[in-house]
């Protein structure tokens, strides 16, 4: 019962402050929204018994992520008057486009809860023997590792790749003109 309550209690949580996020126009209230559903969402992992995840969740997104993204609202330095209606007009477009994506999948989540209500039968999900973990107790991060350093290798890689891009996206966009 409890566990319900505190899974819920977060998750409303995580999805508010991700909402209150994306609407505030200030970028550094949103910064500071986003910290709070980093940290609701470790709660969730800790509620999930993945410790090593909810460690990493805070310090690695809301503690360095969190101060990159501060630091680059703060060198930035940004104006409403840099944006014009032509760039406004796709960014508008592709977030209703992102959002009928969102609720078509939740809509086909919810109409699988009302057939399984209904009696009918629901496909489950197929789980690959390949992505399953579970580690022996105490050995929670030495088997991450090395699921991480072995199988997820590439995986890994071009997110290291896609966090340099947008490094050097940061900085080219600080760079003065001269």
């Amino acid at each position: 019962m409890w566990e319900a309550l505190f899974f819920y209690a977060f998750a409303v949580v995580a999805v508010a402050s991700a909402l209150l996020m994306v609407l505030m126009k200030n970028p550094v209230v949103s910064a500071v929204y986003l910290i709070i559903t980093f940290f609701s969402i470790a709660a969730l992992f800790v509620m999930l018994n993945a410790q090593l995840l909810a460690a990493l969740q805070v310090i690695v997104y809301a503690g360095a992520i969190m101060v990159l993204f501060l630091f680059v609202i703060m060198l930035l330095n940004l104006n409403r008057t840099a944006f014009t209606s032509y760039k406004l007009f796709f960014t508008k477009l592709f977030a209703i486009l992102l959002l009928a994506v969102v609720l078509w999948t939740v809509a086909g989540g919810l109409g699988d809860v009302a057939r399984k209500a209904e009696g009918e039968q629901v496909a489950a999900p197929t789980v690959d023997s390949r992505y399953e973990f579970n580690p022996e107790p105490g050995e929670h991060s030495q088997s991450f590792a090395a699921m991480l350093f072995t199988r997820y290798v590439y995986p890994f890689e071009i997110i290291a790749i896609m966090l340099l891009a947008g490094i050097l996206g940061a900085v080219l966009m600080t760079k003065k003109k001269v």
